[in-house]
């Protein structure tokens, strides 16, 4: 089941969506105040509005994949709130899709990390005795989670817009709406945290969109400056312990992190936090918190002055 799913992540972003060229500015150097080895700053980006003069870019934020590394996205979303960044629409996938869910419902990014470490750590897979690998918990582990942090919260009565991907392996659904802990399940499940979501029929799962598709999607909502934050692509994320002799679950991930890397080219900005953290670490979310918050702050002087909060 696993190893078909590769091939859904493999395929689809080539698909969903007709080729992006990229004839956006030229950006001739990162920011002074970050390192090219450590972060991701693409040479071409997307076509970026001038802000008029004393006027901002409303913004829009896309939380990638990551497992327990995506609480690193709890950091970023705190920088740019504390910068005031006008965030007006919020995505994601896999985990990063409950986060984003939260900061929509709350738009508060204390509130966020408040909710997420409700999370219990016997809601997670641990290795076997037997075996030495994860096997991945039932759904209903992550319902009950989501149940505790969103109660009967419905997506679509947020501050801001949100968005989630899913497949049932036959075709991608954007979700906007619906019962938090309901949808979010559909949206979030992914080996090895989770197995597969069952409901009327059909095996859903965390869904990989094409990269051009959130553009697209947050351009409707108003989003003239798009940020990627992606937590998957820059440091050791499986250890042997946990994955030794999983090659299914290897090339899921390193699909995983291929479509990550896709999305940079998207982007208005990439905000990319190097960790080195194991998908399932649950006794290390709030060092994650901490890097993203860390990670994020340096973007921020450049992008005050791109989005025009800056003279």
């Amino acid at each position: 089941m696993v190893i078909s799913f590769v091939g859904i992540l493999l395929t689809l972003p080539s698909c969903q969506t007709a080729t992006h060229k990229n004839s956006g500015p030229q950006v001739e150097a990162p920011p002074p105040n970050l390192s090219p080895q450590d972060h991701s700053f693409p040479q071409t980006l997307p076509q970026t509005s001038i802000p008029q003069i004393g006027k901002v870019l409303p913004v829009g934020v896309f939380l990638g994949p990551g497992a327990m590394r995506a609480y690193a996205h709890i950091g970023v979303l705190r920088a740019l709130q504390r910068a005031q960044i006008p965030i007006v629409a919020i995505g994601g996938m896999e985990w990063g899709s409950i986060i984003g869910a939260s900061f929509a419902l709350s738009k508060a990014a204390n509130g966020v990390e408040w909710e997420m470490m409700k999370l219990k750590k016997d809601q997670l897979p641990s290795s076997g005795l037997l075996n030495g690998g994860l096997q991945p918990k039932d759904p209903q582990e992550l319902f009950n989670f989501l149940s505790t942090s969103f109660g009967t919260k419905d997506l679509g009565s947020g501050n801001i817009p949100f968005r989630c991907s899913t497949t049932d392996g036959d075709q991608v659904e954007l979700i906007s709406q619906g019962k938090a802990r309901e949808q979010l399940v559909k949206c979030a499940v992914l080996p090895p945290l989770f197995s597969f979501y069952q409901r009327a029929g059909k095996n859903y799962i965390s869904g990989a969109l094409s990269p051009a598709d959130w553009p697209t999607e947050f351009r409707k909502l108003g989003v003239q400056f798009i940020i990627y934050v992606d937590v998957i692509s820059s440091g050791p994320f499986m250890t042997d312990k946990n994955y030794s002799g999983n090659s299914e679950l290897k090339a899921l991930w390193l699909a995983v992190r291929g479509i990550s890397k896709q999305q940079h080219l998207f982007a208005n900005l990439t905000i990319e936090v190097p960790m080195d953290m194991d998908l399932s670490d649950y006794d290390h979310r709030r060092e994650a918190v901490i890097q993203g918050e860390q990670t994020a702050t340096k973007f921020l002087p450049y992008l005050e002055k791109t989005i025009g909060m800056q003279n």
